[in-house]
């Protein structure tokens, strides 16, 4: 059901992330920051919605992720459509998002925010601006 896992031991839904990616080298250089920078994280990477929603679905409620963080552009249902299926529900809606993209389309940046995500942060290029960016997303996570 998870396409990966990217730490040794599942710990308790405060300190587990969810990422949809459907690019592995994106989704693993994510991953290894989320680790360097708080390793007491469990990060768990789906390359589709339909393997988050299995996943989400699941879960008692107690169990569920401090964070989910979404690419834009995945095949089939993309980030915004997540995002909306995600806030739809009241057992997803106050779970904090955040859009991961390449895209620096403006457009983007605001329909995800109006998508009911509480960031939007453009992927970078390097190890030190990735690990920044975990360290960002982190701070959500209550």
């Amino acid at each position: 059901m998870v396409d990966t896992i990217v730490s040794k031991n599942i710990k308790p839904s405060i300190f587990k992330i969810t990422v949809i990616e459907d690019d592995c080298d994106d989704s693993d250089f994510l991953a290894e920051a989320f680790n360097e920078v708080s390793p007491k994280h469990t990060v768990l990477c789906f390359q589709s919605a339909e393997k988050l929603f299995n996943y989400l679905n699941s879960l008692a409620d107690n169990d569920l992720p401090c964070l989910i963080v979404t690419d834009l552009n995945i095949p089939i249902i993309n980030g915004i459509a997540i995002l909306n299926m995600l806030n739809e529900n009241p057992r997803y809606a106050d779970i904090p998002k955040v859009v991961y993209s390449h895209s620096s389309n403006p457009r983007d940046k605001e329909d995800s925010i109006a998508a009911g995500a509480l960031i939007y942060i453009k992927k970078p290029n390097t190890i030190v601006e990735i690990q920044k960016n975990a360290r960002e997303m982190l701070s959500y996570c209550k």
